[in-house]
């Protein structure tokens, strides 16, 4: 039974996805058998990348390997998926490996198996519009699309009947909740999000929001994760604008802290600053000031010679947030000891 249809739609037609029959099986053996079987694909795996490799790999024996690499994806994937890890890149290399496959060797005996392997691969991915689209000439397959579509009527006609009942695994059901949240709007999102908080697909929607710079979305990300590392990767200008938007998040309390790390530095390229701005303009006062040594008037073209090279020199590479606090004294204020 399809775990977000209502009981009362679903007595009249019982059905046990493939994805279900999966999760079973895999619960059903030992935390033993399941190491010896990823270690027996990851060997194949590199002895088929080592045959793809090589230049006499062509034409029909090529198409073959790709079927089977893409095969050994869609098992890793799953596998990571129901360990509660994350199989997504996994199931996206299969996809990938499965289209190229189909779409270099259209003719080859292997294109068929390919779709299927693209198919479940998607089916896995939560994306079964983009499934049912490939045409799927499996039964099983073309009924647990259809049920999932919430096509009931038509998966009722060709589902097979000696379906044994098991129920959803609890991967599956937080797996199609995800991909559901993920097509809506960010505020219903931020719902999700906030009741699922450790979802392993939030990461998913986290990166989502981090591509398309959504800052309520990202707002409420760091607000509940606000350790995460992928703070450090966003843009000085988006650490600005968030601090000063959402002050809840505490990020204007780490600005001052670095500025308070780096007033030293700072009160020093802001007058190495003023005194290179100066002698641009003709007046060498300003690095007389700041000179230890020179203190005449006729040193000011040896001061401003000392202040612009100090000026050259300390060029750092400061982090975004130290960019968002130092402005654009940053890069001399970090390389100043």
């Amino acid at each position: 039974m399809i775990w977000w249809l209502p009981t009362a739609l679903a007595q009249d037609c019982s059905h046990t996805s493939l994805m279900e029959q999966r999760a079973a099986a895999w619960s059903a053996l030992s935390p033993e058998h399941r190491a010896l079987e990823r270690e027996k694909r990851h060997e194949t795996a590199r002895f088929l990348k080592d045959i793809l490799a090589r230049a006499a790999s062509t034409g029909e024996q090529k198409a073959e390997m790709l079927m089977r690499l893409s095969g050994l994806h869609l098992e890793v994937g799953i596998d990571r998926l129901l360990q509660g890890t994350d199989g997504l890149a996994s199931l996206n290399k299969s996809r990938r490996l499965s289209a190229q496959l189909r779409q270099n060797y259209p003719t080859s005996i292997h294109a068929d198996r390919a779709r299927e392997l693209e198919i479940d691969a998607l089916i896995w991915l939560g994306r079964p519009e983009e499934a049912l689209g490939r045409r799927p000439t499996d039964p099983h397959q073309q009924a647990d699309l259809l049920w999932t579509l919430g096509r009931l009527d038509e998966a009722c006609t060709i589902h097979p009947e000696d379906d044994p009942p098991l129920p959803p695994h609890p991967m599956l059901v937080e797996l199609h909740i995800a991909h559901t949240a993920y097509r809506q709007d960010t505020v219903e999102q931020i719902t999700w999000l906030r009741e699922h908080p450790a979802s392993l697909y939030a990461r998913s929607l986290r990166d989502q929001w981090l591509a398309a710079d959504d800052r309520d979305g990202l707002a409420v990300w760091y607000a509940l994760f606000p350790e995460d590392d992928t703070r450090e990767d966003l843009s000085s200008d988006q650490v600005v604008d968030m601090a000063k938007a959402r002050p809840e998040l505490g990020w204007d309390t780490e600005l001052t802290r670095i500025r308070s790390e780096h007033a030293e530095a700072l009160a020093v390229c802001s007058a190495y600053s003023v005194a290179t701005t100066a002698c641009l303009e003709g007046d060498p006062t300003a690095a007389l000031a700041i000179s230890p040594v020179l203190d005449q008037p006729s040193d000011g073209l040896l001061a401003c010679l000392d202040a612009e090279v100090f000026w050259r020199a300390h060029v750092g590479k400061p982090s975004s947030w130290e960019q968002a606090a130092l402005g654009d004294l940053a890069p001399c204020a970090v390389s100043v000891e």
